[in-house]
Formats: structure tokens, sequence, C-alpha cells
């Protein structure tokens, strides 16, 4: 399992791509869901900011970084449930 963001430090007036992918032996798997969280105070706890299918080897979200501080790290959990597993991840920014 890997994620990542596009930009780690990104302006405040930007937008971040948040990036996973879930690898079996080598392949990068499609065709599931990943889900995807993050502070937000618009969100009710516990609910995902993003729920996507994986197309194309990886699920995208989009992140909004004027919401969060500078110098703040933001951290974003990544999940996937394949053949009913579980699989978790993890990655962030630092709005600068």
């Amino acid at each position: 399992m890997v994620a990542w963001v596009n930009e780690p430090t990104p302006a405040r007036e930007s937008k971040v791509i948040l990036l996973g992918s879930l690898i079996k032996n080598g392949v990068y798997l499609g065709g599931i869901m990943m889900w995807a969280t993050w502070p937000d105070k618009e969100q009710p706890r516990g609910s995902p900011n993003c729920y996507v299918m994986v197309l194309y080897q990886r699920g995208v979200c989009i992140i909004d970084v004027s919401q969060y501080p500078p110098g703040e790290y933001v951290p974003i959990q990544i999940s996937f449930e394949y053949q009913g597993l579980k699989f978790y991840g993890q990655t962030g920014f630092t709005p600068r």
C-alpha cells in the first residue's frame, strides 16, 4: 500500500492532490474503493472526507489547503478493503 501527496509543502491558497494505491505481488489493483480522512471542521467525525473508486491504479482526492494554518502538519489516513482484509496507510502535508 502506498499513499502520497503531490506537494508536501503547498502554498495556503492551493490544493493538494492525494493519491493512494494498493499493490499485490507487484500488481497495482483497481476496481476497489479508497477511503481517506483528514482533519476538517466541516466533516462529521468518523466520516471519510473522500471515498473514491481506484481507477488506473490509484485513488485520487483533492484537498483545499486554505483552511489549514501555515506550519502545522495535516495528517491523512488512507484505507482500502480487499478480499475481506483492510489495509491502512498515511501521508500528509504542511502548508507554508
